[in-house]
């Protein structure tokens, strides 16, 4: 099979683009008798920083979609149709969304694999976008991506429940394929040796809160339960 993908959210910094290069890195160290064709846009490309091995599709495209799909961007309908046009003239047996994120509707016929993290967009639009208008575009690709899916792809079970629930996907069109910890995340021989760096002394109890500031990740109700407890110290790691 030739099977192409859809990495234009390799840049993200965040969970979307970590999901991606993961499940992509891993995917190309097992021996397969499938093509991998990755399908991405010229700046993301120009930055050098993709896997050697896959055939490359590059688009050429205004700005990088991972920076354009945030909550606070807005994509330009020039480039998402010539990323769908771009995969329409490839000859493809299958085509994968490693996230809604960065979706473009994609001119093909073949089976696409959409992957979908959570609902927390659709549960929680206040506390992602930062208006109406973000809100209503986000529901209208994330129901074309949908339209166009045969099959949903998750990373956990509770995530598999929340979108059954959401939006009526029977479960079994739902698959689940767990996150794993990237090999960065590792026991350190001298983690005392890092601890004056952020202002903790040996021996001190604390808490590190590794990710990013979003609202929905409930910051403040953890700084209310340490107010509590106030012989543990808080760490915030992250951009």
């Amino acid at each position: 099979m030739r099977v192409g993908i859809d990495i234009t959210s390799w840049a993200n910094p965040r969970g979307y683009g970590r999901y991606t290069r993961g499940l992509l890195t891993a995917l190309l160290a097992v021996p397969s008798e499938h093509e991998w064709v990755f399908v991405v846009d010229s700046q993301t490309y120009a930055a050098g920083e993709l896997p050697p091995g896959p055939c490359y599709v590059v688009v050429p495209t205004r700005e990088a979609p991972a920076q354009a799909a945030s909550a606070e961007g807005r994509r330009g309908i020039a480039d998402m149709l010539a990323m769908g046009v771009a995969v329409g003239r490839e000859r493809f047996d299958a085509f994968f969304f490693p996230t809604v994120y960065t979706y473009f509707p994609a001119f093909t016929r073949v089976p696409v694999l959409l992957c979908i993290h959570d609902v927390i967009a659709e549960d929680y639009p206040q506390q992602v976008f930062p208006d109406r208008a973000q809100r209503r575009l986000w529901a209208l690709k994330s129901w074309i991506a949908r339209r166009q899916a045969r099959v949903l792809l998750t990373v956990s079970e509770h995530a598999r429940e929340g979108i059954a629930r959401r939006f009526g996907w029977p479960l079994e069109q739902i698959h689940v394929v767990g996150e794993a910890p990237d090999p960065v995340f590792r026991p350190l021989l001298d983690a005392h040796g890092l601890l004056p760096r952020v202002g903790l002394r040996p021996g001190e109890r604390f808490i590190m809160c590794l990710g990013g500031l979003n609202p929905h990740k409930n910051i403040g109700l953890l700084l209310q339960v340490l107010a509590d407890v106030p012989e543990v110290r808080l760490v915030l790691t992250g951009p």
